[in-house]
Protein backbone atom coordinates (compact mmCIF):
# COMPACT_ATOMS: atom_id res chain seq x y z
CA UNK A 1 0.00 0.00 0.00
CA UNK A 2 2.72 2.77 0.93
CA UNK A 3 4.68 0.93 -1.79
CA UNK A 4 1.84 1.70 -4.43
CA UNK A 5 1.67 5.29 -3.25
CA UNK A 6 5.58 5.94 -3.10
CA UNK A 7 5.13 6.85 0.52
CA UNK A 8 8.45 7.74 1.52
CA UNK A 9 8.58 7.79 5.94
CA UNK A 10 9.92 11.55 7.67
CA UNK A 11 10.09 10.35 10.70
CA UNK A 12 11.40 7.21 12.42
CA UNK A 13 8.47 4.35 13.16
CA UNK A 14 8.73 2.38 16.22
CA UNK A 15 6.73 -0.49 16.43
CA UNK A 16 6.46 -2.49 19.72
CA UNK A 17 4.78 -5.17 21.51
CA UNK A 18 4.02 -4.55 25.00
CA UNK A 19 1.55 -6.82 27.37
CA UNK A 20 0.42 -6.45 30.99
CA UNK A 21 -2.57 -4.63 29.85
CA UNK A 22 -4.72 -6.83 32.03
CA UNK A 23 -2.29 -5.74 34.98
CA UNK A 24 -3.72 -1.97 34.37
CA UNK A 25 -1.23 -0.55 31.90
CA UNK A 26 2.31 -2.18 33.29
CA UNK A 27 3.64 -3.08 29.92
CA UNK A 28 2.69 0.51 28.15
CA UNK A 29 3.16 2.51 30.99
CA UNK A 30 6.20 0.85 31.98
CA UNK A 31 7.43 1.64 28.17
CA UNK A 32 6.64 5.14 28.39
CA UNK A 33 8.11 5.73 32.06
CA UNK A 34 11.62 5.41 30.75
CA UNK A 35 11.12 7.71 27.97
CA UNK A 36 12.73 10.70 27.55
CA UNK A 37 11.14 14.36 28.25
CA UNK A 38 9.95 15.49 26.08
CA UNK A 39 8.42 12.02 25.02
CA UNK A 40 10.29 11.08 21.77
CA UNK A 41 6.64 10.19 20.29
CA UNK A 42 4.93 11.69 18.07
CA UNK A 43 1.74 9.58 17.56
CA UNK A 44 0.99 6.20 19.05
CA UNK A 45 -1.54 3.74 16.82
CA UNK A 46 -2.49 0.31 18.57
CA UNK A 47 -4.15 -2.20 17.08
CA UNK A 48 -5.72 -4.17 20.27
CA UNK A 49 -8.14 -6.94 20.11
CA UNK A 50 -8.43 -7.32 16.65
CA UNK A 51 -9.11 -10.53 14.38
CA UNK A 52 -12.27 -12.37 16.49
CA UNK A 53 -15.33 -11.11 15.27
CA UNK A 54 -16.12 -13.62 12.15
CA UNK A 55 -19.54 -11.63 11.37
CA UNK A 56 -18.45 -8.03 10.43
CA UNK A 57 -15.30 -5.97 9.56
CA UNK A 58 -16.04 -3.52 12.31
CA UNK A 59 -13.31 -1.54 14.00
CA UNK A 60 -13.99 1.14 17.06
CA UNK A 61 -11.49 4.15 16.88
CA UNK A 62 -10.52 4.90 20.40
CA UNK A 63 -8.81 8.01 21.47
CA UNK A 64 -8.47 10.01 24.50
CA UNK A 65 -8.30 13.76 24.98
CA UNK A 66 -8.61 16.65 22.41
CA UNK A 67 -4.40 15.91 21.69
CA UNK A 68 -5.74 12.98 20.05
CA UNK A 69 -8.16 14.54 17.80
CA UNK A 70 -6.00 15.37 14.78
CA UNK A 71 -4.65 11.49 14.50
CA UNK A 72 -8.10 10.08 14.96
CA UNK A 73 -9.33 12.06 11.88
CA UNK A 74 -6.30 11.02 10.18
CA UNK A 75 -7.13 7.35 10.95
CA UNK A 76 -10.49 7.79 9.29
CA UNK A 77 -9.58 10.10 6.06
CA UNK A 78 -7.08 6.77 5.61
CA UNK A 79 -9.55 4.14 5.73
CA UNK A 80 -11.50 6.37 3.00
CA UNK A 81 -8.20 7.46 0.90
CA UNK A 82 -7.25 4.07 0.48
CA UNK A 83 -10.47 2.01 0.57
CA UNK A 84 -8.93 0.20 3.48
CA UNK A 85 -12.54 -1.30 3.91
CA UNK A 86 -13.47 -1.28 7.29
CA UNK A 87 -16.71 -0.58 7.86
CA UNK A 88 -18.00 0.87 10.18
CA UNK A 89 -15.14 3.03 11.70
CA UNK A 90 -16.89 3.88 14.77
CA UNK A 91 -14.61 6.81 16.93
CA UNK A 92 -15.50 6.41 20.28
CA UNK A 93 -13.85 8.98 23.12
CA UNK A 94 -12.54 6.77 25.97
CA UNK A 95 -13.79 8.52 28.79
CA UNK A 96 -12.93 6.49 32.21
CA UNK A 97 -9.76 5.33 31.69
CA UNK A 98 -10.60 2.54 34.69
CA UNK A 99 -13.45 1.03 32.06
CA UNK A 100 -10.85 1.30 28.89
CA UNK A 101 -8.36 -0.85 30.00
CA UNK A 102 -5.97 -1.06 26.76
CA UNK A 103 -2.25 -0.27 26.04
CA UNK A 104 -2.85 2.87 24.28
CA UNK A 105 -4.25 4.69 27.69
CA UNK A 106 -1.26 5.66 29.10
CA UNK A 107 -0.30 7.60 26.06
CA UNK A 108 -3.17 9.50 25.55
CA UNK A 109 -3.35 10.39 28.93
CA UNK A 110 -0.09 11.32 28.91
CA UNK A 111 -1.21 13.77 26.11
CA UNK A 112 0.73 12.02 23.34
CA UNK A 113 -1.74 11.74 20.16
CA UNK A 114 -2.86 7.97 20.42
CA UNK A 115 -5.59 6.05 19.19
CA UNK A 116 -6.48 2.09 19.15
CA UNK A 117 -8.54 0.10 16.70
CA UNK A 118 -10.24 -2.81 18.19
CA UNK A 119 -13.03 -4.73 17.15
CA UNK A 120 -15.49 -3.87 20.15
CA UNK A 121 -15.27 -1.61 22.62
CA UNK A 122 -16.95 -2.71 25.22
CA UNK A 123 -16.74 -5.93 24.33
CA UNK A 124 -20.31 -6.84 24.75
CA UNK A 125 -21.32 -9.48 22.90
CA UNK A 126 -24.84 -9.12 20.41
CA UNK A 127 -26.37 -10.06 16.94
CA UNK A 128 -23.47 -8.63 15.18
CA UNK A 129 -20.63 -9.68 17.53
CA UNK A 130 -20.52 -12.75 19.33
CA UNK A 131 -17.08 -12.13 21.42
CA UNK A 132 -14.16 -13.68 21.57
CA UNK A 133 -14.34 -16.84 23.80
CA UNK A 134 -10.50 -17.30 24.09
CA UNK A 135 -9.88 -13.71 25.44
CA UNK A 136 -7.62 -13.58 28.26
CA UNK A 137 -6.87 -17.16 28.09
CA UNK A 138 -3.88 -19.58 27.04
CA UNK A 139 -5.57 -20.45 24.23
CA UNK A 140 -6.08 -16.71 23.21
CA UNK A 141 -3.37 -17.43 19.96
CA UNK A 142 -2.91 -16.80 16.38
CA UNK A 143 -4.49 -19.68 15.54
CA UNK A 144 -7.97 -18.54 17.84
CA UNK A 145 -8.50 -15.69 15.12
CA UNK A 146 -11.25 -16.37 12.65
CA UNK A 147 -11.31 -13.28 11.18
CA UNK A 148 -7.66 -12.86 9.43
CA UNK A 149 -9.12 -10.29 7.14
CA UNK A 150 -9.98 -7.90 9.60
CA UNK A 151 -6.70 -8.23 11.22
CA UNK A 152 -5.36 -7.40 7.68
CA UNK A 153 -7.40 -4.28 7.53
CA UNK A 154 -6.33 -3.00 10.88
CA UNK A 155 -2.67 -3.52 9.99
CA UNK A 156 -3.45 -1.89 6.66
CA UNK A 157 -5.33 1.13 8.70
CA UNK A 158 -2.19 2.28 10.49
CA UNK A 159 0.41 1.29 7.62
CA UNK A 160 -1.83 3.89 5.66
CA UNK A 161 -1.95 6.76 8.66
CA UNK A 162 1.86 6.78 8.05
CA UNK A 163 1.88 7.75 4.28
CA UNK A 164 1.88 11.48 4.34
CA UNK A 165 -0.42 12.05 1.57
CA UNK A 166 -3.21 10.39 3.21
CA UNK A 167 -3.98 13.32 5.10
CA UNK A 168 -1.88 16.14 6.65
CA UNK A 169 0.05 15.53 9.06
CA UNK A 170 0.00 18.60 11.86
CA UNK A 171 3.60 19.49 12.89
CA UNK A 172 3.10 20.31 16.05
CA UNK A 173 2.73 16.24 16.42
CA UNK A 174 5.41 15.58 14.83
CA UNK A 175 8.47 14.33 16.86
CA UNK A 176 11.97 13.77 14.57
CA UNK A 177 14.18 11.27 15.20
CA UNK A 178 17.49 11.98 16.85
Amino acid sequence: MLFRSRARLQQRVVIGFVDGEELFFKGSAAYLGIQPRPIPFGNVLNIDFVGSNALADRLDLIWYTQASAALRDRVVAANDRYAVGVSPLLPALATDPNVTIMDIAPWGLAGVPSVAVTERYPPERDAAYLGNTTFHTVNDTPESLNNRRLWRKATQLVLAVLDRKSTRLNSSHVSESR
